[in-house]
């Protein structure tokens, strides 16, 4: 039996009805603005709702706009819901509308904020804002912001020490301490009170901002809650109306007390106030005693402007000096500069508190921020409503309709100029992310470059613009840039800033203020304030310093007189007292060529001093032949002293005992039944190297050594296992053979690993050939010297880093029981994973130990190989004959499949290949000079070389005699396939004897795994006109002008 209530039907259908005309009227009105805005672009959208579905995550926001910005151009619209925003990059636009009277007036989205702030200066419009704006201004006058820093300073001081708990731990995110730090500060500048948010970072009021600010951007972008009836249901309007009540509590509370106060202030007390200026005024007072037309404001009117000062005031400063402070830790260059100006300012007491003058002081902190702001700035949205129709440009004007608000969002303030006009109830909202991002200049936008700022382009204000500009400019920007410069000097003065490992990346998210949804990461170090040595010393020890250094000189000639003597029987270069030959010697562009001149000029063995030091070069072969074969002089020179900091006393750097231990323990590592494990990782590697370079396929030129250095970095890190451990990008793929880690530097081509390496190598070759960096004590003032240190802490701490992880899954293997090969079969193990299993006398090495020799053989492993590799591939295309000689074998070893992965039998059969490699060590040897030195009096053919003497062995000179290699210059491997062995050392590319290159066999099967895939993939060409290296002796042989060849298609 069915019941039918025919009462009910006529409710449904009005239901239905209204819903249905509802729904027509949205889609109307849709399609009449759709229509006289369809002249402009918009990305593809549902209907009604339009692009809505499109924007997800706060994080997702500004790559969706700056993806739309790129396909459609400089003006566009989206459709949010019943919402047209039209998106506008162009400068001129932004030079009509901020300076504009006509368009003062805040957007929709700020409606949000109402609830919390009333109508304060951020919020309100017309008459109100401009009465609270001319009333407020005179607050912050320069002469009331001077009151506020004993405020900034005071919790700034609190800050450091909350800091101290995260000193040299693997990284920290500043972000929440700055934030707290902010609002400490705000609180008491805005109302006289502190909250002690840094001490108590879950209390009421901290907690109530937090929540307010995430509900804010979550209304902004969902269609449900931006609407206030439906909103009403939510959890976060529960939540906001609980939060609203602690905010405005606390603020009546202290507004109230601080009245009664006021009041009570005797006369005395007022004169008191009088005199002092009114410093250390908290916003709240001058708001107490402000009046409009000549009545005091009511309490609302101030707790409104009280709590907008609060809002505007902390979190947008803490989203500014976060990402200062991350852009100081991932440029260290601009860091040292900064603190050199903090130096300067404060001298020796780091910890005095600012002054006025002080921040005045400051110019390239000043710069820094700007720069950070343009990268970063605090506030990437704001809004503008117009109130009237305005004209632009004389276009005609829309007429005045009652239409849906539209927003225009200004991504780019620099592209093309767009003529219309605007209608009223129009809403302009930018977006600084990328106008300040985006330069006409030649400089490149994304780069930290606080210098761009010392001339910036004053006929163009509105480019940047992260404090607004024109009537509307945000009223404390001064504030702000006082306080983050507080903040900053503070945090530089106590803690060196550092990129974490591996290197953290912003996910930035678009919310009240431009936060990072994955936090702001950096680590700190405790910062050494030493200042210069003379400056803290009186002049009495100044003149003991001066004695001592006499005496210090007395001796060092007696000694050196005693040394030269008894060297009496080598030849001399005639030279200067005191420097001795040190003139002879221009930069390490001409350093091979000196010493090739010397030796021609005065013979394979001759003396040259180094200042009062004499020291033996030579490239005489009955010399070599005893020098390089006897057991008597293993020790390496002094010069190679300045390695210890960072390989300690590896294989490279180590003497005596310690050295044949390591060898012993070592050579194993480097049997053949081990190295053809790495075949694979060296094809697998060679795979990326090909395919990188078929970008430069048919380009006038590529700079080889690039490609070929980050290839050998990957090698270098691979051992053919643990594959799934990775270091993302912060030293990229440095050891894998190393280490058995690919941190893929072929694919992260930013590789602070080659840079530091790089800068360790100019270091140590400067500290060679300079009279005071040569010296310890001299050395520990120079600029070199802290450079240093920091160079290697970021070698060892990567190194470390993986040491760390490996043996702990080591352990986590063998206590699982698992059998792999890793664990079961030697064979298979990265360097590293024989060192962690490796004994002496039994016992275990210590992580000093390990770190010291992968440190040493990731040096010597990708620098050396790069330079072999760069150097051939540059001979090969200067010498078609060969290339082509070299390409026949390939073929004939490869047949028909040119791209198939190389074997161990491969590489044996490249005898010709092989002898390409000899001849391109031969002609450009990677060490082209090399050390010993003598730890006893030595005797040689009756003479006696004392102790304590450098000799240089100069690899590049016999090389390149034609006494063993008849034209030298010439590129000829065909002399290699009849030599005879009776002269074992003429041919010392990898040294000789018992202190030869451990690793040769390695590097020879990586360089030809490495050329044989080129040559299969790439014909390579000489550059036009020919391209001549500059070479330049560092660490290793290479060239100051960069390695260039020309590819083309390789036709198999």
């Amino acid at each position: 039996m069915h019941v039918y209530c025919f009462s009910d039907m006529p409710l449904v259908a009005i239901f239905f009805t209204i819903v249905l005309t509802l729904i027509c009227y949205w889609w109307y009105t849709a399609w009449r603005i759709q229509s006289k805005l369809s002249w402009i672009p918009q990305p593809p959208g549902l209907p009604l709702i339009g692009n809505s579905l499109q924007f997800g995550k706060s994080t997702d926001l500004l790559g969706i706009l700056l993806r739309w910005t790129k396909q459609y151009g400089g003006l566009y619209q989206i459709q949010i819901a019943m919402r047209r925003l039209i998106i506008i990059t162009d400068y001129n636009f932004l030079e009509f509308l901020l300076p504009s009277t006509k368009i003062l007036s805040k957007g929709q989205e700020y409606q949000f904020f109402k609830r919390w702030l009333g109508a304060g200066l951020l919020t309100a419009t017309g008459d109100r804002w401009k009465k609270n704006r001319k009333i407020i201004t005179p607050a912050f006058h320069f002469s009331i912001l001077e009151g506020f820093i004993p405020t900034f300073e005071a919790n700034d001081k609190i800050l450091i020490d909350e800091l101290e708990k995260e000193v040299d731990k693997d990284s920290v995110d500043i972000y929440p301490y700055i934030t707290m730090c902010t609002l400490d500060i705000i609180c008491e500048t805005a109302m006289g009170v502190s909250i002690n948010a840094q001490k108590n970072t879950e209390s009421e009021y901290v907690v109530a901002v937090k929540e307010l600010c995430r509900i804010i951007i979550e209304r902004s972008f969902s269609p449900i809650q931006r609407l206030d009836v439906l909103y009403s249901f939510t959890r976060n309007y529960r939540i906001e109306e609980k939060s609203l009540k602690i905010l405005h509590n606390y603020t009546n509370s202290v507004i109230k007390t601080r009245k009664e106060e006021l009041k009570n202030k005797t006369n005395e007390d007022i004169e008191e106030d009088q005199l002092e200026v009114r410093k250390k005024r908290a916003f709240l007072d001058l708001l107490l005693n402000a009046t409009i037309d000549g009545s005091p404001l009511p309490d609302n009117i101030i707790r409104e402007e009280v709590d907008t000062f609060m809002f505007e005031g902390h979190d947008t400063t803490a989203s500014a000096i976060s990402s200062t402070l991350f852009c100081l830790a991932n440029h260290a260059e601009i860091q040292g500069k900064a603190v050199e100006e903090q130096r300067a300012i404060f001298g020796n007491d780091r910890s005095r508190n600012a002054t006025s003058r002080d921040f005045q002081d400051m110019k390239y902190l000043e710069l820094v921020i700007k720069e950070a702001l343009r990268l970063y700035p605090p506030v990437p949205f704001y809004s503008r409503e117009t109130k009237e129709d305005i004209a632009y440009k004389g276009s005609q004007i829309l007429k005045k309709k009652k239409e849906p608000n539209l927003v225009l969002l200004i991504i780019s303030p620099l592209l093309s100029v767009m003529d219309m006009s605007y209608q009223k109830g129009l809403h302009y909202l930018y977006s600084l992310m990328v106008s300040t991002g985006i330069q006409t200049s030649s400089r490149i936008p994304k780069k930290f470059d606080p210098t761009r700022f010392e001339n910036a382009n004053k006929t163009a204000p509105y480019s940047y613009i992260p404090f607004s500009a024109g009537p509307r400019n945000c009223i404390g920007q001064k504030f702000a840039i006082m306080e983050m410069k507080s903040v900053i000097s503070n945090v530089l003065r106590h803690y060196e800033l550092l990129a974490t490992c591996p290197r953290h990346e912003l996910m930035l998210a678009a919310e009240t203020v431009l936060k990072s949804a994955n936090g702001v990461r950096i680590k700190i170090r405790k910062r050494d304030w030493n200042y210069t040595f003379v400056l803290r010393h009186s002049s009495s020890m100044i003149a003991i310093l001066l004695a001592v250094l006499v005496v210090y000189v007395v001796f060092k000639v007696s000694k050196n007189t005693e040394l030269s003597r008894k060297l009496h029987w080598i030849p001399a270069i005639p030279r200067w007292p005191i420097i001795g030959n040190i003139l002879e010697f221009g930069d390490n562009t001409e350093t091979l060529y000196d010493m090739g001149r010397l030796v021609k000029n005065h013979g394979k063995l001759i003396k040259v001093y180094v200042f009062m030091q004499p020291n033996i070069l030579t490239a005489d072969y009955e010399f070599l032949e005893f020098l390089l074969g006897t057991q008597k002089v293993l020790n390496k020179s002094h010069d190679y002293n300045f390695l210890h900091k960072w390989l300690s006393t590896g294989l490279l750097t180590s003497d005596g005992f310690k050295w044949k231990k390591r060898r012993k323990m070592v050579t194993p590592a480097f049997h053949f039944s081990i190295l053809e494990k790495f075949v694979d990782c060296f094809d697998s590697n060679g795979r990326i190297l090909a395919k990188k370079l078929e970008d430069e396929v048919d380009n006038e030129s590529v700079e080889i050594y690039h490609y070929i250095n980050l290839y050998a970095l990957d090698v270098i890190c691979v051992g053919g296992i643990n594959n799934e451990m990775k270091l993302f990008l912060a030293f990229p793929r440095i050891a894998e053979a190393a280490m058995g880690v690919p941190i893929n530097a072929q694919k992260h081509e930013d590789s602070d690993y080659v840079r530091n390496v790089k800068q360790m190598g100019r270091i140590v070759m400067d500290r060679a050939f300079s009279a005071t960096k040569s010296n310890n004590f001299l050395y520990m003032l120079s600029r070199d010297y802290y450079l240093e240190r920091k160079l290697v802490r970021e070698l060892h701490d990567v190194t470390t880093a993986v040491i760390n992880t490996r043996r702990k899954e080591l352990a986590t293997k063998r206590a699982d029981g698992e059998q792999h090969n890793d664990l079961g079969r030697k064979k298979n193990l990265a360097f590293l994973d024989i060192l962690l299993q490796s004994t002496i006398d039994g016992e275990p090495l210590s992580s000093e130990d390990i770190r010291e020799e992968v440190d040493t053989f990731m040096f010597e492993g990708h620098d050396t190989t790069s330079s072999a590799i760069s150097f051939t591939i540059f001979l090969l295309a200067n010498h078609p004959e060969v290339q082509k000689q070299a390409f026949e074998e390939q073929k004939e070893i490869f047949g028909d499949d040119a791209d198939r992965s190389c074997t161990v039998s491969d590489l044996n059969q490249m005898r010709y290949l092989e002898l390409v490699i000899k001849e391109g060590l031969r002609i450009y040897p990677p060490v082209p000079m090399y050390g010993r030195s003598t730890n006893e009096d030595i005797e040689y053919k009756g003479n006696v070389i004392p102790k304590g003497i450098n000799i240089s062995v100069y690899a590049y000179g016999i090389l390149r005699d034609p006494e063993y290699f008849p034209e030298p210059d010439k590129f000829d491997p065909s002399r290699f396939m009849h030599t005879d062995g009776t002269k074992p050392y003429s041919y010392i590319p990898f040294s000789a004897g018992p202190r030869n290159c451990i690793g040769q066999k390695f590097a020879v099967l990586e360089v030809k795994s490495c050329l044989s895939k080129l040559l299969r993939k790439f014909e390579i060409l000489p550059t036009i006109p020919e391209h001549k290296p500059i070479l330049v002796m560092e660490l290793i042989l290479k060239s100051k002008n960069g390695i260039k060849v020309k590819l083309t298609k390789r036709k198999w």
